[in-house]
Parts: C-alpha cells; sequence; structure tokens
C-alpha cells in the first residue's frame, strides 16, 4: 500500500482533509482485521475507529522505509489486543483456560487441507468468527499473525498452556464445523439424486 507523503505530513498537521483521505486509504485493511477480531460489523467499526486514532497518534514515528500497511496491521492488532483485554468478561472467559489442561481437548485434532480448500472464504470467515472469543483471539494471533505462544502469553496475560488449549480447542471446533458442514452437503446431494430418481420413474 503506498501512501502519498503529502497525506501523511497533512496528518501530522492536523489537516481534516488529509485524515479523511487516510482512512479511506487503510479502511480495506483495517476492517479485514478487525473483522477476524470480532462477530459482528458494531464492534469491528469501534475498533477500527479506536485503532485508526492510534494510527494518528504515533504516526511521527512511523519510518517510511517500512511498508506502511504492515505498521498498519501491527499498531491495529495491538490495539486490539489492549481492546480486548479491558473488556470486562475477558478474565472470566481466560479462567476456564487456566484451569483446565490440555489433556481435556484431543490433541490429535487434525483439519483437512482439501476439505479447507474446498470451502468458500466466506464460510470460512463465518466458522472463525463464530468461535468463542478468547479462543478466535488466539486462533488469529498464533495462526494468521504469526505470534508464539509465548508471545501471546504476554500480550493476554495468560499462560502458554491456556493459549495451546485455546488454539487446540479453535482446530477442534473448526473440524466440527466443517464435517458438519459436509454432511450437510451430502445429504443435499443425496436427496437431489432420491428426487431425480422419483421423478424419471413417475415420466
Amino acid at each position: 500500500m503506498y501512501v502519498d507523503k503529502e497525506i501523511i505530513t497533512g496528518c501530522l498537521n492536523n489537516n481534516q482533509l488529509a485524515q479523511h483521505k487516510l482512512y479511506k486509504l487503510i479502511y480495506g485493511t483495517m476492517m479485514k482485521v478487525c473483522y477476524r477480531y470480532t462477530n459482528n460489523r458494531d464492534d469491528a467499526v469501534d475498533l477500527l475507529n479506536i485503532g485508526f486514532l492510534k494510527v494518528l497518534n504515533k504516526l511521527s514515528k512511523y519510518d517510511d522505509t517500512y511498508p506502511f500497511d504492515v505498521w498498519v496491521r501491527k499498531l491495529l492488532t495491538n490495539t486490539i489486543i489492549d481492546e480486548f483485554r479491558k473488556n470486562k468478561s475477558y478474565k472470566s472467559k481466560v479462567l476456564f483456560a487456566e484451569d483446565s489442561t490440555l489433556s481435556n481437548v484431543n490433541k490429535d485434532v487434525y483439519v483437512n487441507n482439501d476439505a479447507i480448500e474446498k470451502l468458500s472464504s466466506g464460510d470460512v470467515f463465518k466458522m472463525l468468527q463464530s468461535l468463542p472469543d478468547v479462543t478466535r483471539e488466539v486462533m488469529n494471533m498464533q495462526v494468521i499473525e504469526g505470534y508464539t505462544h509465548k508471545e501471546i502469553s504476554k500480550a493476554l496475560d495468560i499462560s502458554e498452556s491456556a493459549s495451546k488449549w485455546h488454539l487446540v480447542k479453535a482446530k477442534s471446533l473448526l473440524k466440527e464445523m466443517i464435517e458438519k458442514k459436509q454432511r450437510l452437503a451430502l445429504e443435499i446431494v443425496s436427496r437431489a439424486v432420491v428426487i431425480a430418481f422419483a421423478v424419471v420413474i413417475i415420466i
């Protein structure tokens, strides 16, 4: 993503037109990131607006030798993590994982890559959004953003074992959702074949 230096300079000078142009430029990138961490548009927009304010506040520290979209993405992810930790229900949701062990969840969770590839990006997106909040957070950070369990542990203020638990749980839930979708697809095909066969007999 290329951002004209005049726009950055304008934002640094609190020029509202420049800020509006920057917002439009990075909106798509920011919304994609926000949507991955939330399960509804309103929350995603709230995170986007909070993140954009952080972008404006820290713009003076931006090093233009670094890709702007990568810088925004990293800053936004950190902002989302901070907001996530402020959530009142966050601690209670984490406690379960803290008190549980990985042995309570099947470690041999395998999600067939071919099965995932056959799903549309929309299907995968909906599945990720349906995951419990903390589990979705860990899944995004570890699988999509590339954080280690040690980094997740520090960022979310949870143990590494809790981070691993949530990742295994996420894979287990995704596996269940994929298998359910495949079963439904087979049922639809089977019914269609039966109906087609019945029509042929009648004719």
